[in-house]
């Protein structure tokens, strides 16, 4: 069983994207419970969807514990402190899956410390679904099929106005590593 053709008109149309063009996907994947229903479907990138398959990454107490305080945050700037290790990484990606899901229109930015930081998080990106382009990014918006962009807090000095035009023209949620 799949998303039937209502089902992904409707999202296709919500999301703003040609449904040829990319892959029906299911947030949640079917071998964890996820149903074919349209609150599940999103489209992304055929590439991103065949490298994420059906993996789903387990959250530990703490970064569901995260999830809730930052579900349930009054004010749009949210601190997330731990230690090297503890999983950062995939708790701000899970907060950024859940803040893309929640409009077509939206972006995500993540600095770096460095370009190996910059590959790791677009890598990592993939296993929620979301396309971040780390090459070219800053140059112009997103490139079609692209949630956001990865650069390096040296970049973000030499290209604010870029990252302004962005945040202006989008909802834009900014990740600080």
């Amino acid at each position: 069983m799949s998303f039937n053709k209502k089902d992904r008109n409707a999202a296709a149309i919500y999301q703003g994207v040609n449904p040829s063009e990319y892959h029906a996907d299911h947030k949640h994947p079917r071998a964890f419970g996820g149903g074919d229903n349209v609150e599940n479907l999103r489209f992304i990138n055929p590439i991103t969807n065949i490298k994420k398959g059906s993996r789903r990454v387990q959250l530990r107490k703490w970064q569901e514990e995260f999830l809730k305080e930052y579900d349930a945050r009054t004010e749009p700037n949210f601190l997330l402190v731990a230690v090297p290790g503890a999983g950062k990484t995939y708790a701000a990606l899970e907060a950024a899956r859940r803040f893309l899901d929640s409009g077509s229109d939206r972006r995500i930015i993540v600095v770096t410390p460095t370009r190996n930081l910059k590959k790791q998080w677009v890598d990592e990106a993939v296993t929620f679904g979301i396309d971040l382009q780390s090459k070219e990014f800053g140059i112009r918006d997103c490139k079609d099929g692209f949630q956001g962009g990865v650069l390096t807090y040296h970049a973000l000095n030499t290209q604010s106005s870029f990252c302004r035009v962005v945040c202006s023209n989008n909802p834009t949620m900014g990740i600080l590593d």
